[in-house]
């Protein structure tokens, strides 16, 4: 059945039964030893199909070769499309989106080498440089940093607004992770090692004594912008600072990027409902990976906040297999954050597998089946044959049409967007690394 057949059949179904099936009572659950609210579709639940390795492997391929067909010559990608060819295009560009794009293709590359892809990387992070890295005056030098400070803009010409042009804390941040992970592969980057630690030092130097950040830089008024906080900045920067790390060896990398996530671990404890912080867990993945530089307690603690985003994340799944939706973690099935979730619980899995205590071997199973199942949700959704094989539409299901928001939501379901394309891939890469051969 080709994917615009599934959609009419779905928009036919819903509009008949309300969508019933995607309506949930919620109750208490008990996950690893935290309570959470929990979807009721779990007491439906039926032996779930196994996930193939091999389709997984061929859906990522399809969809990687999508994501690096979208990379012109110059380095810029088409943004976005629609697999409704009603739809008119916009020049909206996110080059936060863009950096994380490059960094899913290298990962696949690292698992499939190809020289077209790697040139397609080269060019987009070629357009990062030329477009979006700037220099930044911050007053005083915060925390000691040198005067030579790089960042990566966010202008009017690249994202096709009248916004006033910001640096972005996430968009440094996960531009840094990019370049890492191409060079790990291979790639000669344009971007100098200096370049690479001035971009460190932006970053450190938004950050606040307490380990948190501040989100934005106001490159027209040479001021920090505080009204704003991100949910992801955190993570990211904190990831891109691991890898500057990992690339140079210097500590003040690896400290500012421990001091973050355990800010946000103290801010978050002892809450039940906790952000499903997909990139704080995948940063934290990292960090751990260099635990003789980390104290005890901070090991501890990373874990515990591990478990506890783990546990919030596992009680959203929508786990009934006879739901068109089942394996995403709400009653639409968007598929950026089904794949994001997804990529935070491999970090997790790992985590648990390698630093974790006996104990937790009850979650990690949890975790383990639940990555399962939103692997095989990412399989449904995508496109898999025609000009748009390898798509990945935002979601799968249409919203009620008498609730607010729908006419929005369901004019859009069917676009595709790279962040979409990015997410799938990394989350489906993270499940190949699970499991072996």
């Amino acid at each position: 059945m080709t994917y615009s057949t599934k959609w009419l059949l779905l928009t036919v179904c819903c509009g008949l039964a309300a969508c019933s099936c995607g309506a949930s009572r919620e109750n208490k659950t008990n996950i690893g030893g935290l309570r959470f609210q929990s979807d009721e579709s779990s007491e439906a639940e039926t032996p779930s199909v196994a996930v193939d390795r091999e389709s997984v492997f061929n859906a990522a391929k399809l969809t990687a070769a999508l994501l690096a067909a979208q990379i012109h010559e110059d380095g810029r990608f088409t943004y976005w499309f629609d697999l409704n060819p009603a739809r008119t295009y916009d020049d909206r560009y996110n080059i936060l989106r863009h950096a994380g794009s490059l960094y899913a293709l290298s990962q696949w590359d690292a698992l499939a080498p190809s020289p077209k892809v790697q040139q397609k990387i080269t060019q987009g992070l070629s357009y990062i440089q030329d477009c979006c890295v700037t220099n930044v005056s911050l007053e005083a030098q915060k925390n000691g940093v040198s005067p030579i400070v790089l960042a990566v803009g966010s202008f009017s010409a690249v994202h096709g607004s009248a916004r006033p042009p910001v640096a972005k804390l996430g968009g440094t941040g996960l531009t840094l992770q990019a370049i890492s992970a191409a060079l790990s592969i291979g790639i000669s980057v344009s971007v100098s090692e200096e370049a690479r630690r001035a971009m460190g030092r932006f970053i450190v130097a938004m950050q606040k004594e307490d380990g948190s950040f501040y989100s934005k830089y106001r490159l027209d008024t040479e001021t920090i912008d505080d009204d704003w906080q991100s949910l992801y900045y955190p993570g990211e920067a904190a990831l891109g600072l691991v890898s500057l790390y990992e690339l140079d060896g210097d500590l003040t990398w690896l400290n500012s990027a421990n001091r973050a996530l355990l800010q946000l671990e103290a801010e978050r404890r002892g809450i039940d409902e906790v952000p499903h912080d997909h990139w704080a867990m995948i940063a934290t993945e990292g960090v751990l990976e260099h635990r003789e530089n980390l104290s005890d307690e901070d090991v501890l603690r990373h874990l515990r906040h591990i478990r506890q985003i783990s546990a919030a994340i596992l009680s959203r799944q929508r786990v009934n297999v006879a739901s068109d939706v089942a394996g995403a973690f709400d009653n639409y099935g968007k598929t950026a954050p089904a794949a994001t979730r997804v990529e935070g619980l491999v970090a997790g899995y790992r985590i648990l597998q390698r630093h974790g205590e006996e104990s937790d071997e009850s979650l990690r199973k949890q975790i383990r089946k639940s990555i399962e199942r939103g692997i095989l949700f990412l399989l449904r959704a995508q496109v898999s044959q025609g000009k748009h094989a390898g798509a990945i539409p935002r979601a799968v299901r249409p919203m009620e049409k008498n609730l607010s928001g729908a006419k929005s939501f369901n004019r859009r379901l069917t676009e595709v967007r790279i962040d979409y394309l990015q997410h799938a891939l990394s989350a489906w890469i993270g499940y190949l690394q699970i499991v072996p051969e």
